[in-house]
């Protein structure tokens, strides 16, 4: 034992302190309790090496048994994690299985609840569950919500993924999606025009994901009345999916319905026509009679015929799509509030 620079009138007050310490320290060692008995032996070799004053061997048996014990701590948290990531995993695929079911407000809360089982040192996983809950609550039509959360997922990618990882892609279209659908078409364009960036690169110029992003940045430009800038894109993601999809896939059906739109908006009836027709079909035998993205080409084929004063054939159009969007999405929903008007 050595205490440096103690002043004579403080030695006896500090050699008492250290009696106590020392008292104090078999005390603690005499009360530790391991299940493992090989630490268990290990510190009882410390508390001896301790009682004869062998400090440094105490040290060195200590650092022993914490090690074993750090060991094994980690093995069962490295198992934990995996039971929670598991956890995880189901919880999502509930999810999915909800959003099948179109309910949106179900499928979200699994989703929250399988990125809050999420060990902490997996945020990537964390952020893509993230993603399916702002997916999923952008289609329920809670833009705030939604853009909190794609934000976020998209602010831990950024962070952790390489620039132009496809996976970061991904949160850059969903969030370019929902500033579009909120009319904020300057922040939008910016991230679409990133994603396509990574996704030609990542995954190739003919990947169905870069025709997604084409699409969406076509949807972009058309709502702007750009549809000059507009029209290839559309083209390109057409060609695009029909080769790597084939020719019944819903998002055939989108860039269908998307051209058709732009082809309305410039008065070229005949031409679109048959691309709502053929994208109307697609939906109705691949997502169903009611689902939401059926009513959707309903309601835009309704507004085709609207536009040419057909109106006989638009009104029983307009109101299948109103059918669906009121039992599918309820009261609420943005969607409504269109149908309705053109009603």
């Amino acid at each position: 034992m050595k205490q440096k620079h103690v002043p004579p009138e403080k030695l006896d007050h500090t050699l008492r302190e250290m009696a106590e310490n020392y008292k104090k320290l078999q005390q603690e060692l005499a009360a530790l309790k391991s299940d493992d008995p090989e630490v268990k032996a290990l510190t009882d070799q410390a508390k001896q090496a301790l009682d004869k004053g062998d400090f440094d061997k105490a040290e060195e048996l200590l650092n022993k048994a914490s090690g074993i014990d750090e060991d094994a701590a980690k093995k069962i948290t490295d198992k934990a994690n995996l039971r929670y990531l598991s956890a995880a995993a189901s919880k999502a695929r509930a999810g999915d299985v909800k959003m099948t079911q179109l309910a949106y407000a179900a499928a979200a809360d699994y989703y929250a609840r399988a990125a809050a089982l999420v060990p902490n040192d997996s945020e990537l996983v964390k952020a893509g569950y993230m993603d399916k809950q702002g997916e999923t609550l952008f289609h329920a039509g809670k833009y705030p919500e939604a853009e909190a959360l794609l934000k976020n997922a998209l602010d831990i990618k950024e962070r952790l993924l390489k620039p132009n990882d496809s996976n970061l892609a991904e949160s850059l279209n969903n969030l370019a999606v929902l500033y579009q659908a909120q009319g904020k078409y300057a922040r939008a364009e910016p991230l679409y025009q990133r994603a396509l960036q990574i996704r030609e690169k990542a995954l190739g110029p003919d990947h169905p994901d870069t025709a997604e992003t084409l699409n969406n940045l076509a949807s972009l430009y058309w709502v702007q009345g750009k549809y000059a800038q507009a029209e290839p894109l559309y083209q390109r993601a057409l060609k695009i999916t029909e080769k790597s999809q084939g020719p019944e896939h819903p998002r055939l059906a989108l860039t269908l319905n998307n051209l058709a739109a732009l082809y309305q908006a410039e008065g070229k009836y005949a031409q679109a026509e048959p691309l709502y027709r053929r994208a109307l079909e697609i939906r109705e035998k691949a997502l169903g009679p009611d689902h939401p993205d059926t009513a959707s080409t309903l309601s835009n084929l309704a507004g085709l015929y609207q536009t040419q004063g057909k109106y006989a054939q638009a009104k029983p159009l307009y109101r299948r799509a109103l059918e669906i969007t009121k039992k599918i999405l309820g009261p609420d929903h943005p969607s409504l509030a269109v149908t309705l008007n053109n009603l």
